[in-house]
């Protein structure tokens, strides 16, 4: 196969290639570009550009099914693709459980996503490297303490394509862009033990058209404040609190949620959500679905890694369980029909209140607001949450200073169930979109 051969013409041809000597072959392949390049104290630090195209290629027999993942796509690198199925076959063992779906299932999805820039393609690192420095260099115009992390600016565009022995074939193209600055300040407050101690924090925007991301004097602004504002943070006061979520660390709660209602963990037994359909999982304010055909959105994708077509869901309806993250061998394992999620989640979307954040904090009262989380303490096989984090403390509705260096810890079953606000100010710059939340009582450990 010749270097610059499209994604879709190369898993064609090699299931043309291997098809028959298996009982089913799929293959993905994919073709990514990713320039990136940063910059610290107005001097480029690492500039960085690959361009990968990889084979992806899984192949059943009686039963048995292999894969092998590749990034050799010369002829004599991909000729003896099949011959290596074939004799790793001989050792995987048998599954009764099929992993070739019925051909009527695949196909895909009838849906505009607008998923790719062409102006991202033409991006050039002197571009990039302008819009680096500038992003420093306004981030640490904002305050003369400020001392730079380094600023970065990225584009990626890709192609992924999917081709089966059953004769079906489609692809995909899209792109990305995204810029960010981390930024310190030296913070001499609190107890002798603080001397020469930094405050970190930053700011970044995504997104897949350049259009979208937010301009580069507001990613610097906002870099600035986060920072300033840890000046003088303590730890809090050990008990029990309301936690206000911020909606990035909401996404990042939900993103683990992600992970429980995914197919593979709950075959296996690995999830605290096992057995829950038709439960109430919690709040009746909280609804979640799956929605990977929006316009520009971050996880969208018209197609699976079965081949089967992405649809749109509800997997949380007020409170109720209704669907898991499903792709065809873990919907068989579970008795279960697929639902275009072989690969997990694509965007998952919680539906927002009305609440604005100013609204959120006056009905939290007196808490702690999160806008960072630290750490792996979420399992999602038992539901036990616990993690590092830094905020806010609240007081009378109103953020009065901030804190750092405490866990808070609860079950996430305890926390879906014990959601009492939710807010109206989902990022749309994630594949999770999450806005800020309000959860009725965690356990703070700190002072």
């Amino acid at each position: 196969m010749s270097a610059d051969q499209r994604p879709l013409s190369m898993a064609e041809e090699l299931v043309e290639r291997i098809k028959d000597r298996f009982d089913y072959v799929k293959v993905h392949a994919v073709r990514a570009g990713n320039r990136s390049l940063q910059v610290r104290e107005g001097k480029t630090e690492e500039s960085r550009f690959a361009e990968t195209v990889v084979v992806r290629v899984a192949a059943t027999k009686n039963n048995r099914t292999a894969v092998i993942t590749s990034s050799d796509i010369t002829d004599s690198g991909l000729g003896s693709v099949a011959d290596s199925l074939a004799d790793m076959l001989t050792v995987v063992q048998p599954d009764p459980v099929s992993v070739i779906p019925d051909p009527r299932w695949l196909g895909v999805a009838d849906a505009e996503l607008d998923l790719e820039d062409p102006s991202i393609a033409g991006l050039t690192p002197e571009e990039l490297e302008q819009t680096a420095k500038e992003l420093e260099r306004l981030a640490l115009a904002e305050d003369d303490r400020l001392v730079s992390g380094g600023a970065e600016a990225s584009a990626f565009i890709g192609e992924t394509a999917f081709a089966s022995s059953f004769g079906t074939s489609m692809e995909q193209r899209e792109s990305h862009v995204s810029k960010g600055v981390q930024l310190s300040i030296p913070d001499g407050s609190g107890t002798d033990g603080n001397t020469g101690r930094k405050q970190r924090n930053g700011w970044f925007t995504s997104a897949t058209y350049l259009e979208d991301l937010e301009a580069t004097p507001i990613v610097a602004r906002t870099a600035a404040r986060r920072t300033i504002s840890r000046l003088g943070s303590q730890k809090p006061e050990s008990g029990k609190t309301r936690i206000m979520f911020d909606p990035i660390c909401a996404s990042r709660f939900f993103g683990y949620l992600a992970r429980a209602l995914s197919g593979s963990a709950l075959y296996r037994g690995e999830s605290f959500l096992c057995d829950k359909i038709g439960a109430h999982v919690g709040s009746s304010l909280l609804s979640l679905d799956e929605k990977p055909l929006l316009p520009r959105g971050m996880g969208s994708r018209r197609f699976d890694n079965d081949g089967l077509p992405a649809r749109n869901f509800k997997v949380i309806h007020e409170g109720e369980l209704q669907a898991y993250l499903l792709g065809v061998y873990a919907s068989r394992k579970l008795n279960m029909q697929p639902n275009g999620c072989a690969g997990g989640s694509s965007n998952l979307v919680v539906q927002p209140g009305n609440k604005s954040f100013t609204d959120l904090l006056e009905e939290t009262g007196d808490g702690i607001l999160i806008t960072g989380l630290m750490g792996q303490g979420a399992d999602i096989r038992t539901g036990d949450f616990s993690m590092g984090a830094e905020g806010f403390r609240i007081s009378g509705g109103q953020i009065v200073a901030p804190v750092s260096e405490f866990t808070i810890s609860s079950t996430f079953q305890e926390m879906l169930n014990n959601i009492e606000v939710l807010g109206n100010d989902p990022r749309l710059d994630r594949a999770v979109r999450a806005p800020s939340m309000m959860i009725r009582e965690m356990i703070v450990a700190g002072a």
